[in-house]
């Protein structure tokens, strides 16, 4: 939330002028100086009388103001339902928002009491000062409460009272621990504690029989208890970036275990008690030390995604092709040279990711993943693609950057069902003058090459929004039929300084000054070429 006002801070008020010092009572200056005013405070409100918020912030009427008066100027007997304030204020909430149900503040050392919200049900505090002390909050109506980064040790144990919390995320705080008070909260369903430096979690969490999410990433565990394994209702787990070396025994009893995060942590092989989950679906091992897949993780029949990247597999297994539910498969920088050869029944794989791997050729394999939409096979060393690559049907997002093509392989402009084409860093010379079939594309990124120009048939790409050029040094012309691209909201040119037509410093401004351009040059207009600083380049 804390991205929805500006990063400014409100400015401090005005020094008093010289008869003003005089006064030794700040409080009888402010009231006999009619122009006196509090620093303003950034608010966004909506009330009553507004139709349902989307979550959208121009939804919010936002403002700069001094004092309440000025939001109830607004509301015309509504009631304030959602509310936000960044920065240090003097508003009083219980006056100008009684009905408030949901309440952000950020960026503040002032926090006052809110029990008397009694209608609150979902605070968020970002960046609010709470090291010497928690407000009291309103008990019986909260459902939802996230506290990030607010300078936090220790939870009050009033806390333990919440008996309607339902989701609590504390972020970036100095917790050590998961307080006891947390394991009394028995409507407690979502429970995130991201990099709290918590090193031990208590035997009582197992109590929290309501938790559905866990997700404890980025602290220093190292030791998972026992007690995590009696959560009957654990749906998510996230224990990434632990220094967790081992897994407890009785983690393959979790019938309700959907999702597994254990990436970051010290494994060099997969736990067995993980493919013991039967009704796991989605597992991110990433960046564990992994060197080899064991037979049994074949048993784990309902796995939808697999993450493994930053690991030193080598070899992918046969077994991993047994695994029929599999949608999305990320092996990406594993050190592979091959993949098995019955990957081709897979027909339930949707997305794969072998980039930065070793395969100079692209395994035959790869064209008989009949249901895949996205394939990303960059950096892999690759020369040439298989012909046999155009019987891909279902392929909508193709990466095939950083490898070292030179001439755009045939099967690549043959493609109909494309719609995102990354082919940065290719040492590509020249784009085939002739291309008929990639209509449906919506997203070309031809970056970093030596192209010197752009046929015709780019221009001609209905459906395209975003055309990537930058570092194509020796581009010399865009044609004036980028007019004719109806679609485009995004062309980058950045560092084509070769550009004649339009010239550089009209081209590095993007696609609203290019297509100014050639409306001035048609119209016969003179051509105002703005001189780009330095540093906006």
């Amino acid at each position: 939330m804390d991205n929805d006002f500006p990063k400014k801070r409100s400015a401090p008020p005005s020094k008093p002028n010289a008869s003003s010092e005089l006064r030794k009572e700040s409080d009888i200056f402010k009231e006999e100086n009619a122009s006196y005013k509090r620093p303003a405070t950034t608010v966004g409100y909506r009330h009553s009388g507004q139709p349902e918020w989307k979550g959208e912030l121009d939804e919010l009427t936002i403002k700069r103001v001094h004092d309440e008066r000025e939001i109830r100027a607004d509301l015309e007997g509504h009631q304030i339902t959602h509310l936000y304030i960044r920065g240090d204020n003097h508003l009083s909430l219980p006056d100008i928002a009684p009905r408030v149900t949901h309440f952000c503040l950020s960026d503040t050392s002032q926090i006052k009491s809110l029990e008397n919200l009694t209608h609150l049900r979902k605070l968020e505090l970002y960046y609010v000062n709470l090291s010497s002390g928690w407000p009291r909050l309103p008990e019986m109506s909260l459902e939802e409460l996230k506290v990030i980064d607010c300078s936090v040790k220790e939870l009050p144990t009033w806390l333990g009272n919440m008996k309607s919390l339902r989701i609590l995320k504390l972020d970036d705080n100095n917790l050590g621990t998961v307080p006891e008070a947390i394991t009394e909260l028995s409507s407690l369903e979502e429970l995130y504690m991201f990099r709290c430096e918590i090193r031990q979690i208590p035997n009582r969490l197992g109590n929290m029989k309501s938790l559905r999410v866990l997700n404890i990433y980025g602290n220093d565990i190292e030791v998972v208890p026992e007690a995590v394994t009696e959560l009957c209702s654990l749906e998510e787990l996230s224990i990434a970036e632990c220094n967790i070396r081992q897994l407890p025994e009785r983690l393959g009893n979790m019938m309700s275990l959907r999702t597994l995060d254990i990436a970051g942590n010290c494994f060099e092989e997969v736990p067995e008690v993980v493919t013991e989950l039967g009704s796991l679906e989605a597992l991110d091992m990433s960046n564990c030390g992994i060197r080899q897949l064991p037979e049994r993780l074949g048993n784990m029949k309902s796995l939808r995604i697999l993450n493994l990247p930053y690991n030193n597999i080598g070899v992918v297994p046969e077994v991993v092709t047994e695994l029929s539910s599999l949608e999305e498969l990320k092996m990406p920088c594993c050190k592979i040279r091959q993949l098995p050869d019955r990957m081709g029944n897979m027909m339930s794989l949707r997305t794969l990711d072998i980039a930065g791997n070793c395969f100079e050729v692209v395994p035959e394999v790869l064209t008989e993943l009949r249901s895949l939409e996205v394939l990303n096979m960059s950096d892999c060393s690759v020369r040439q693609l298989p012909e046999r690559l155009c019987n891909m049907r279902s392929l909508k997002t193709l990466d095939i950057s950083a490898n070292s093509f030179e001439v755009v392989p045939e099967f690549v402009t043959e493609s109909s069902s494309l719609e995102v084409l990354n082919m940065s860093y290719c040492g590509i010379r020249q784009l085939p003058e002739r291309c008929h079939s990639l209509q449906s594309l919506r997203s070309l990124k031809i970056g970093f090459n030596e192209i010197q120009s752009l046929p015709l048939w780019i221009y001609k790409l209905e459906k395209l929004e975003i055309l990537d050029l930058i570092y194509n040094e020796k581009l010399l012309k865009i044609e004036s039929a980028v007019l004719e691209m109806k679609s485009l909201v995004s062309l980058d040119c950045e560092k084509c300084e070769s550009l004649e037509e339009p010239p550089y410093s009209v081209c590095q401004q993007g696609i609203t000054a290019i297509r100014m351009f050639f409306v001035d040059l048609a119209a016969d207009k003179p051509v105002k070429l703005v001189e780009v600083p330095v540093a906006a380049i």
